[in-house]
């Protein structure tokens, strides 16, 4: 028995070997590699996504047809229009491979136009004999990116010196035919006909006492080709004598290298002599006012002396004290008409009195010191409507009285008319305002055709202007009053009672009035024209009118006067300076129903 298990035991060991064995020299099979891939194709970009579906494997080797190959799992890839060969091998960790194949056709939708784009200016201007180069163009695509070395440049050959305008044009088409939009660049070829501008430093018109210094403050000039020409400036006129009391004129002239010669400039120098008691003198709005005269004391108080006003400055004033004291002015030399015709009484006063009286011509009223514009040391600005007065009729020498209570000192100076009314309506070449608006030629594009009434210092400027080509300018001067004017204007179609808008453009040289400058802009709702019905004056501006040195723009409202008949003759509108130096441009001008 034991030796029959002990049989049993070795047989069974030896099967165990055989089995061993015999597993030893058996071959280990892997699955098979399957190569494979789709895509998706962008037509507008020709971007070709790869999306691998091979099995089995576990590198792969993309060839795309164009040289170019990628071991990425998933490429993306991007052609030009044309067919391709794109395989795939794919392979795994034993070395065992397959390859797949697939022919790819790209058809670039490109509907987009290049993009031309000039370098410089559209338009260039060169004088007779100078060089000139090109400046060129670049060019664009949304596809194929910069083009720029396909630009075709044609047109005309500018020779620099044969006066003459020349079109150069430029032209680009993308690898798919879209053609951009044609550009052009102007050449003008021109001799120089333009003429330098010459610009006084400082204001127009100088007042200075009698025995004070002199320095012409001079000018600069400047021309479109030659540039600065300051040092070419011819001053030419009066030589100022500051011991002697006269008017003076200083002449500045300049011409350019080609001899276009600049209009002349002026400026007035007055050396005056401290007044004396009686005939003192004041400046006055233009047309309206020539000389205001002064007599002599009322009452037991001293005689009137000739002092410096408040800015220091040789612009006289009268000086009443004392007793039961008082003065007689007189305006001479201007057209008869109604007191309401002639806008506003103008003066700066001084005094330690709370209240004036003002007789004009018969109609005696009192004012205060109060209802002024204080200004410097104790002056006050004071501006009085004419209608404020019901009666009396302006003949060819108007007089009014001043005076107060007695004992103190009263100043008075820089009297004048300003804001005038009446007047007569517009020329009939005047061209008609814009559609919902009243005032004609408020750009001023039209030039100087007769809308406006331009007064002593203003003027067209073809120069300076917020859009167009054109303002209006006024330059200013110490103790007068300088502005433009349009008469009468909107006849029949002007309502009463109603709303209306003035808005305007406005840009000084200087930030400030200056000490006792005043800025007003009014209309005037006027009676049928030679009636009787007297304008009604509408003051849009107070006395502290803000200034910039750049375009600012500046809008009233006002209503016209209550009834039809005083509104029969249309509507005026006065925008003026008094008494400073500063130069203003006006434009856009727009009068219309307030929305």
């Amino acid at each position: 028995m034991k030796q029959l298990i002990k049989k049993f035991k070795q047989i069974s060991m030896l099967l165990l070997v055989i089995s061993i064995v015999g597993c030893e020299n058996d071959d280990v099979l892997l699955p098979e590699v399957i190569s494979g891939f789709t895509y998706k194709v962008n037509s507008f970009t020709g971007t070709v996504t790869f999306i691998n579906t091979s099995v089995n494997s576990k590198n792969y080797f993309w060839t795309f047809g164009d040289e170019t190959s990628s071991t990425e799992i998933n490429p993306i890839k991007t052609y030009t229009t044309g067919t391709y060969i794109v395989t795939l091998k794919a392979s795994n960790v034993a070395g065992s491979s397959n390859t797949f194949e697939a022919t790819i056709t790209i058809n670039i939708v490109d509907e987009g136009t290049p993009v031309i784009t000039l370098l410089g200016d559209a338009t260039i201007n060169i004088m007779v004999g100078d060089p000139f180069t090109d400046p060129g163009a670049t060019a664009t695509d949304d596809v194929d990116g910069d083009i720029t070395a396909n630009i075709v440049v044609a047109g005309d050959a500018v020779d620099v010196n044969t006066e003459n305008t020349y079109t150069i044009t430029y032209n680009v088409s993308d690898t798919y035919g879209n053609a951009a939009a044609e550009l052009t660049r102007t050449v003008i070829v021109a001799a120089d006909a333009v003429a330098p501008e010459i610009t006084l430093t400082g204001g127009t018109t100088i007042n200075i006492t009698i025995g004070d210094a002199f320095t012409d403050p001079g000018a600069t000039a400047t021309d479109d080709v030659d540039g600065d020409i300051t040092a070419n400036i011819v001053v030419a006129g009066d030589a100022v004598d500051v011991n002697t009391a006269a008017t003076y004129t200083i002449t500045y002239n300049v011409s350019d290298a080609a001899g276009n010669a600049a209009t002349e400039v002026t400026r007035t120098v007055v050396v005056g002599a401290i007044p004396s008691a009686e005939g003192v003198y004041f400046y006055s709005t233009a047309g309206k006012v020539d000389i205001v005269t002064v007599w002599g004391d009322w009452g037991t108080g001293t005689a009137q002396d000739g002092v410096y006003d408040q800015d220091a400055t040789y612009n006289p004033c009268i000086k009443l004290s004392g007793g039961s004291w008082g003065a007689l002015i007189a305006f001479t030399e201007f057209p008869a008409g109604t007191l309401a015709e002639y806008g506003n009484l103008e003066f700066k006063i001084k005094t330690d009195e709370a209240e004036f009286k003002i007789k004009v011509p018969e109609e005696e009223k009192v004012f205060s010191v109060a209802d002024g514009t204080p200004l410097a040391d104790g002056w006050v600005q004071i501006s009085i409507p004419l209608s404020t007065w019901s009666t009396g009729v302006i003949n060819a020498a108007m007089e009014f009285a001043i005076w107060g209570s007695g004992g103190t000192t009263l100043y008075l100076t820089d009297i004048m008319l300003s804001g005038e009314g009446g007047g007569t309506p517009p020329p009939s070449n005047c061209p008609a305002p814009p559609a919902g608006e009243l005032l004609s030629n408020g750009d001023f594009e039209a030039g100087d055709v007769g809308c406006w009434q331009f007064f002593d210092g203003a003027s067209i400027s073809t120069t300076v202007n917020n859009g167009g080509s054109n303002s209006a300018e006024i330059q200013g001067a110490t103790g007068v009053a300088r502005g433009i004017k349009q008469e009468r204007f909107a006849v029949g179609t002007l309502l009463p009672n109603t709303s209306y808008t003035v808005s305007f453009d406005i840009m000084s040289s200087e930030a400030s009035l200056g000490i006792g400058g005043v800025m007003k802009a009014f209309t005037f709702s006027e009676g049928a024209d030679g009636g009787g019905i007297p304008a009604t004056l509408h003051t849009l501006t107070d006395n502290t009118f803000d200034l910039s040195t750049t375009w600012i723009n500046k809008t009233f409202t006002f209503t016209t006067a209550p009834n039809a008949n005083q509104v029969e003759g249309g509507l005026s509108f006065l925008i003026e300076i008094v008494n400073s130096s500063v130069k203003l441009n006006i434009d856009n001008v727009v009068i219309k129903v307030t929305p």
